[in-house]
């Protein structure tokens, strides 16, 4: 991606003629690669394995360019300004599982996974760096899963993973409870209560242009913590021949979300260094999650179809932003509707989508010390 343009206006001040003069320039490139491989082996018919191997990488640069030139009979001035910033995430995945059929009501499963990440974010202005992050760590798991029907109708299943982060030499246990209840013929009760850990997220950044992006980080030291989220999630389904409805409600509370931003935001001519550091500041904070999905199925000979609705609020929670108030998250979207049919007629099938969704909100980390309304709808 390359985007360039100048332009030149007059303005007056005091009677002043003031010839203005402006530059700017962006350019990015990115790419992305990746590669999987798999083998299955089933020793009997109680008992099979599967190994999974794999990695991707993914590398990200981005240059900014603004010049403004000013001048007049008495004075001439200008405000110059560069930024860029690389990103590059390497991994590499090895997952080793085996399930074992114990009795025709009981099943276990178990393994080890390995995730390597090496990590690279550099942020720069005038040739100097002001924030350069390298990582590496490898995360070690072992997981058990435990499967079994109870009593007629009733399915329960527990699973506890744990993982070793080399990065911090710390423990994370995540454990996880899931239940499937047939009450009658046409009623299906669920529900699940589990704990996750992300090492690797994204994270939010601001530049001197009042532009947010996103970059990646390593949870486990210093001002990087390891997010942490609690899911809780409560449902029924009505199934049928013809006609199917299932209905979710859900709620999602991560802790550990980053974002870093300017304290005094704006654009300042010959900025030093030590101070351009100190404009700079990680927030950490929490994220809250809870919403509704709704999936409607009907069929009609040839004809199925699908009707989904998603109704969520996402909102983020930071002791030193908008006053410890919460405000929405940018990936926040209250309303999604999406509409899927397909019709076989002999040797063909015929599709057809549609999905809307409402606006995602705007943060401007710039304003951190202002409060953030939010929506109403």
């Amino acid at each position: 991606y390359n985007y360039k343009f100048d332009k030149s206006f007059l303005s007056f001040r005091a009677q002043n003629r003031i010839e203005n003069n402006e530059a700017f320039e962006e350019e990015s490139k990115w790419k992305n690669s990746g590669y999987s491989f798999m083998l299955e082996k089933n020793w009997n018919p109680d008992w099979k394995s599967k190994l999974v191997l794999g990695g991707s990488a993914f590398e990200h640069k981005n240059k900014l360019q603004s010049s403004v030139y000013r001048t007049s009979e008495d004075f001439a001035d200008t405000l110059q300004i560069d930024f860029s910033s690389a990103q590059e995430v390497l991994t590499g995945d090895l997952n080793w599982k085996n399930q074992w059929q114990m009795q025709s009501n009981r099943q276990l499963s178990f393994g080890y996974q390995y995730t390597g990440y090496k990590i690279r974010s550099v942020f720069s202005q005038s040739m100097t760096k002001y924030f350069s992050n390298i990582q590496q760590t490898g995360l070690h798991t072992a997981f058990l899963e435990w499967r079994e029907k109870l009593a007629p109708g009733l399915t329960a299943s527990g699973a506890l993973r744990s993982t070793w982060n080399h990065y911090n030499r710390k423990f994370y246990f995540s454990p996880r409870i899931n239940l499937n209840w047939e009450m009658a013929e046409k009623l299906i009760l669920k529900g699940f209560t589990g704990t996750d850990y992300q090492f690797l997220q994204e994270a939010s950044h601001e530049n001197q242009f009042g532009r947010t992006a996103s970059f990646w980080i390593l949870g486990g030291e210093g001002p990087f913590p390891v997010a942490r989220s609690r899911q809780w999630m409560a449902g029924f389904r009505i199934p049928g021949n013809t006609l199917s409805l299932d209905v979710e409600f859900y709620q999602n509370a991560t802790e550990g979300i980053v974002e870093y931003a300017l304290s005094k935001p704006g654009l300042a001519p010959q900025t030093p260094v030590s101070e351009l550091i100190g404009r700079f500041r990680f927030f950490d904070g929490t994220r809250l999650t809870k919403g509704m999905d709704l999936i409607l199925e009907k069929s009609l000979g040839d004809l199925t179809g699908l009707l989904s609705y998603t109704l969520s609020k996402t909102t983020n929670t930071f002791p030193n932003i908008n006053f410890g108030d919460p405000f929405p998250a940018q990936d926040d979207r209250r309303h999604q509707l999406q509409l899927v049919s397909n019709y076989a007629y002999e040797n063909w099938d015929f599709g057809f989508a549609y999905t809307f969704t409402s606006g995602r909100p705007y943060l401007d980390l710039s304003r951190i010390n202002e409060p953030v309304t939010d929506r109403m709808n």
